[in-house]
């Protein structure tokens, strides 16, 4: 199974120390998925992206701190917004999912992360918000896709302060 692991600088003992081993929770994840491949992982701060270019996701673990220890848990999970699979076979068992690539490479900065995805743009045949019972991939993923870079924003948290006094104010101001 596919890992990620956290290693922290203990600068007393001069040594790195195993802080945590990042996979997703209820998902079973080989070598083939390439979780965390090479340029596939950002860190920023206290949380991680890492991506999986054959599950077309991102998955976005966040290390919370509790009594002087942190802990990582997996927060998010992104998916491009042309994300697009079939169902069909008989009883509609088979689930192909549409090989953009998406997580191949990700870069973190302050509130933005970019995912890379070079095969999108492929020329999907059908309808990204309907599950067709036929196969609607592109003709040649890798040969016609032109590729994109999707780009994921956080908006700040805003907290509204409101001051009250028992008197009218008559001077001064805030700085």
């Amino acid at each position: 199974q596919a890992k990620v692991f956290v290693f922290i600088y203990d600068s007393i003992t001069d040594s790195w120390e195993k802080q945590a081993v990042l996979s997703p929770n209820n998902v079973l994840i080989t070598l083939e998925h390439r979780f965390g491949g090479a340029r596939a992982i950002a860190l920023h701060g206290d949380i991680a992206f890492i991506g999986s270019a054959t599950l077309e996701s991102v998955y976005v673990f966040r290390r919370l701190f509790s009594e002087g220890t942190g802990s990582w848990s997996l927060w998010k999970i992104l998916k491009s917004s042309e994300y697009d699979y079939d169902l069909y076979d008989q009883g509609y068992s088979i689930k192909h999912i549409h090989q953009q690539n998406f997580g191949i490479s990700v870069a973190a900065h302050r509130r933005t992360v970019l995912v890379g995805a070079p095969n999108a743009d492929y020329g999907n045949r059908g309808d990204i918000n309907e599950r067709e019972n036929y196969d609607t991939d592109g003709v040649h993923n890798k040969g016609l896709g032109k590729g994109k870079v999707f780009s994921f924003y956080s908006q700040p948290h805003i907290q509204l302060v409101s001051l009250f006094g028992d008197e009218e104010p008559s001077e001064g101001n805030f700085r």
